[in-house]
């Protein structure tokens, strides 16, 4: 039951989260209900279950049955699957609620820290853009939280020096290629990676462009992109922090054995 609790949670928030980037603000989610695209009816409750009500409507709006696009579905299985993935890898078990309260700590900041993720995926996916105004507080929010964990000149250190070399790393990209590799909001999301990870983001950064080189190595060859193609950085840089936020531990282990 915990395990359906985690997933059905996940999703929510995956479903929310579509909502708030597709509509560009939370402002405008608050401001009116859920409606068709196309025919503007308005959703109901069960219109807008999580992943259930995509499947039962087999896709489509129940009024002019045109199709719901299937990255909502997607969007909304990912969010349930990274839930339980973190709760697994944080606790090992959905058999009992622990009470460490460490480990609920350490929980606690990469759900936030995932979090973060998700939604700058979803902006960038949908808008080809990381905005200022979420990225700004998140650096912020990043490193207070770090500091907090480990108050020491070290730890400070750690999280200036690679917030500065991200940022050094992505802007030069930015000023060589005149703005047409990246955007200067990828310039924050590497300083936003520095601030959650330190120096480590590094590596972070450079998981990010496997995923898009590899993606886009499998678009091309499939016709679905060309070179000229505008790939969301963003997106793929949160994958890579995805996967280290659940994973980072084991592959240090990995590589320092």
């Amino acid at each position: 039951m915990l395990g359906v609790f985690l997933f059905l949670l996940g999703a929510s928030v995956g479903s929310f989260f579509a909502a708030w980037a597709g509509r560009g603000s939370l402002a405008a989610v608050a401001r009116g209900r859920s409606s068709c695209r196309n025919c503007t009816l308005t959703l109901h409750g069960h219109h807008l279950v999580p992943i259930v009500s995509w499947l039962f409507l087999r896709g489509r709006c129940a009024h002019c049955k045109i199709s719901i696009p299937l990255s909502l579905l997607v969007t909304e299985a990912a969010f349930g699957v990274l839930f339980l993935l973190l709760w697994f890898v944080q606790f090992g078990s959905f058999t009992h609620v622990p009470t460490d309260e460490r480990a609920w700590l350490g929980f606690a900041v990469k759900l936030l820290f995932l979090l973060m993720f998700g939604i700058l995926a979803l902006f960038d996916w949908y808008h080809m853009t990381l905005p200022d105004r979420l990225t700004v507080p998140f650096i912020t929010m990043a490193a207070v939280v770090n500091i907090l964990l480990e108050p020491t000149a070290a730890r400070a250190i750690d999280l200036l020096s690679g917030a500065a070399i991200l940022a050094a790393f992505f802007g030069l990209q930015y000023l060589l290629s005149r703005g047409r590799w990246i955007g200067a909001g990828d310039i924050r999301f590497g300083v936003l990676l520095g601030a959650m990870f330190g120096v480590s983001g590094v590596f972070v950064a450079a998981f990010g462009y496997v995923i898009g080189a590899a993606v886009s190595i499998v678009l091309l060859a499939t016709g679905l992109a060309h070179r000229k193609t505008a790939l969301p950085l963003g997106l793929f840089l949160s994958l890579g922090g995805a996967v280290f936020l659940l994973l980072g531990d084991w592959l240090v282990r990995v590589l320092y054995v």
